[in-house]
């Protein structure tokens, strides 16, 4: 079950190139067993977050029917909610057959009879609307859990730990649909007190913390914002998360001051860490036309 967003990139005559963008949930995985599924080292969860980036072409053969090429990325994972979670990524082909149905004309034919619409969305260029640029301040907070591997000869996962995220952000917007983002971060990950050899109850606060900044992009539609961002490490104390993490999620606008966010977290690249649960406050500054 997902939700999607599909873009034109190019047309030109019968053919035009889109790009799709799904995510949703995923379900009725089989999970680690350390009995009954004992090799699945993958997939600890029966549910899981599921992601798809497809870039297909479209070939325009009648008025109604088209024929689509693409090649797609899927990926499956649970953000480290339960391990084992080394993720499935899947690298695909598609092939497939657009119908175009037009439903304002069946409904004509019981009462608008005057009327003729077109089969397909006509395509209109008009004038772009004047841009608001205008800069913003983002004071971001959220939470997580994440589990860590536990015995491999038991079924139950290692223990819970909680983590959190907090940051701010400088944004621009740049264009109708986009802004571009620079911040900073403070992480706490409970699950850092496994690495240092130690005690749990020796490791202090300041080794479960970590601190960075960050670069990305927001992209907005209407309410709606996809968030990417590619941040690095400035100070932590520990080795376990590598040197650079990558966000991506969304958030959606309450109202003009506050949002609500959810994204992944990774670690050194594309590895899950948490799921961030947060809010979002925002301080617009002056607007500028151009």
């Amino acid at each position: 079950m997902f939700g999607y967003i599909g873009l034109p990139v190019w047309r030109k005559g019968i053919f035009r190139l889109n790009t799709d963008l799904s995510a949703g949930l995923s379900y009725d995985f089989e999970p680690y067993d350390a009995e009954n599924n004992p090799y699945n080292d993958v997939i600890g969860s029966w549910l899981n977050v599921y992601f798809n980036f497809n870039l297909g072409t479209y070939w325009r053969l009648s008025k109604r029917m088209d024929i689509s090429f693409g090649l797609d990325f899927t990926h499956f994972s649970n953000g480290r909610f339960r391990t084992p979670n080394k993720g499935m990524n899947l690298m695909g082909v598609n092939l497939g057959v657009a119908y175009n149905f037009s439903p304002m004309n069946i409904y004509r034919k019981h009462s608008d009879e005057e009327n003729i619409y077109p089969i397909r969305a006509p395509f209109i260029r008009e004038p772009l609307p004047e841009l608001d640029k205008y800069s913003e301040i983002n004071f971001f907070g959220a939470i997580g859990t994440s589990t860590t591997s536990g015995d491999p000869d038991v079924n139950e996962a290692g223990p819970r730990y909680f983590n959190s995220s907090w940051g701010i952000d400088f944004a621009r917007r740049f264009w109708w649909r986009g802004k571009y983002v620079i911040g900073t971060d403070i992480f706490y990950d409970g699950s850092l007190v496994e690495g240092y050899g130690k005690p749990h109850s020796e490791v202090s606060v300041i080794e479960k913390m970590s601190f960075g900044i960050h670069a990305g992009h927001d992209m907005m539609f209407e309410r709606i914002t996809l968030i990417t961002q590619l941040g690095w490490y400035v100070y932590k104390k520990s080795s376990q998360r590598g040197s650079y993490y990558i966000r991506a999620g969304g958030k959606i606008a309450i109202n003009e001051k506050w949002s609500a966010h959810v994204a992944l977290k990774t670690m050194n690249g594309g590895i899950a860490d948490w799921i961030e649960w947060g809010m979002v406050y925002s301080i617009r500054l002056k607007k500028e036309k151009g």
